[in-house]
């Protein structure tokens, strides 16, 4: 497999998660969310997992992934609840908030989720390489993955134990 495609099959695989994560915690803290999240929240992971490899202490990157995340919030907020009217959100309560998409409090709330997620990103990265090279190696013929070969061999187990279990026809 190219190096190529497995980093777009990699970051595919975490923009995924990360969306799904991003919404998870939207339906947790808010009780709702909407689409945009997932895009957004995939596309922030994303950032998080690059900032991961940065030689940055933790707390500038965790600013950093903060500032990206409230930066991309303020310019969904500006197409989602400005331009196109859908009032998904509204922080015109909170203190020093910037045309009621984001505020200082949700700024320092990213900052401390980054300084969790960010130190986890290698883990997680390391996992997602193992499991895109599980499902897409191929084998030294270069025609059946892993994963039929895995099917295979269990369809075989299933096979095997059937025919235990019936016996030999006495």
């Amino acid at each position: 497999m190219s190096k190529l495609k497995d980093k777009i099959i990699g970051l595919s695989f975490l923009a995924t998660g990360g969306g799904f994560a991003y919404n998870l915690l939207e339906l947790v803290w808010r009780g709702h969310t909407h689409i945009s999240m997932t895009i957004l929240g995939g596309v922030s992971f994303c950032v998080l997992a690059l900032l991961s490899q940065t030689h940055f202490c933790l707390m500038v990157k965790s600013v950093f992934g903060a500032a990206f995340i409230t930066g991309g919030e303020l310019l969904t907020g500006f197409v989602v609840n400005i331009w196109l009217k859908l009032d998904i959100w509204d922080y015109s309560e909170e203190a020093f908030h910037f045309m009621g998409q984001i505020c200082p409090r949700f700024f320092f709330l990213w900052c401390a989720l980054c300084a969790v997620i960010i130190p986890l990103c290698p883990l997680i990265l390391t996992a997602l390489r193992v499991l895109v090279l599980r499902l897409y190696a191929l084998n030294s013929s270069g025609k059946t993955s892993l994963l039929q070969n895995d099917t295979h061999r269990c369809k075989q187990t299933v096979y095997l134990k059937d025919t235990a279990l019936r016996g030999s026809g006495d």
